[in-house]
């Protein structure tokens, strides 16, 4: 059995399809009487609007599009969280995309949310390469990076600077006292892992060849190699990372 129409609601409660839509939008045009016919008559048909074709009259779907490298990192997951609440207190519902930073998957994502007409975009901790800004640009809707930026496209975004909270952290440990700092971070390429700002303190970092490359190694192996090292202090830069570490050290100390 088919779902009921707007047609369908509009003979059952005696009235034209236009006025149906105008009860259902909360416009005016009709009395109260006309009013409680067509909700009534909702209620008993169990009709249900159509997103797509109520935007495709109004040009809104109350919906916004959220691309995630990774839904199962909690980071990911608390910016989902602020997102969908926010959201819903606002009237829009979120669509999801985990792109499992695979280019592939991350451009169907983005011709879905074209052709589900979402209202917006936000693009989360990811590389924003050329072929998702022209989608994107297609789409003609608002769109916000997260944890990320484009040197390249003039794109809103929300992300903290990385180097720059590195070298707060780094010199107020310096000023406690501290000289034999770990950093665990990315890639020996990562800017924030580079030769640090706090040399300007006298701490003088590692050559190359004494760096170790977390993505590298298992986490177990790594933290025997690292608990060699006259470490007192660790700065941390990835909250995963940071509490496997955090429960490595308690575990030591215990």
């Amino acid at each position: 059995m088919n779902p009921p129409t707007i047609k369908d609601v509009a003979k059952a409660s005696g009235v034209s399809v236009a006025t149906v839509s105008r009860v259902l939008h909360n416009l005016s045009g009709y009395s109260d009487k006309t009013k409680q016919k067509v909700l009534k008559a909702v209620e008993e048909l169990g009709y249900q609007p159509n997103a797509i074709a109520r935007g495709l009259i109004n040009k809104r779907t109350q919906t916004i599009g959220v691309l995630v490298p990774d839904v199962s990192s909690s980071f990911s997951s608390e910016i989902l969280h602020g997102i969908e609440q926010v959201a819903n207190d606002k009237g829009f519902s979120v669509i999801m995309c985990n792109t499992d930073e695979d280019g592939k998957r991350t451009l169907k994502y983005l011709q879905v949310l074209g052709e589900k007409q979402v209202d917006g975009v936000i693009f989360t901790s990811g590389s924003l390469e050329d072929e998702y800004y022209k989608l994107l640009k297609q789409m003609r809707v608002p769109v916000v990076l997260v944890n990320t930026l484009s040197h390249k496209h003039a794109i809103p975004y929300v992300k903290v600077d990385d180097r720059q909270a590195s070298y707060h952290a780094t010199e107020y440990l310096i000023r406690k006292g501290h000289r034999d700092i770990a950093m665990i971070c990315g890639t020996i390429t990562d800017a924030i892992a580079g030769v640090p700002d706090s040399i300007d303190y006298g701490v003088v970092p590692l050559p190359p060849a004494g760096r170790l490359q977390m993505p590298l190694l298992a986490f177990p192996v790594w933290m025997v190699i690292v608990r060699r090292l006259k470490i007192t202090v660790w700065n941390i830069w990835n909250r995963e990372w940071a509490t496997e570490t955090s429960a490595w050290i308690w575990g030591v100390k215990r």
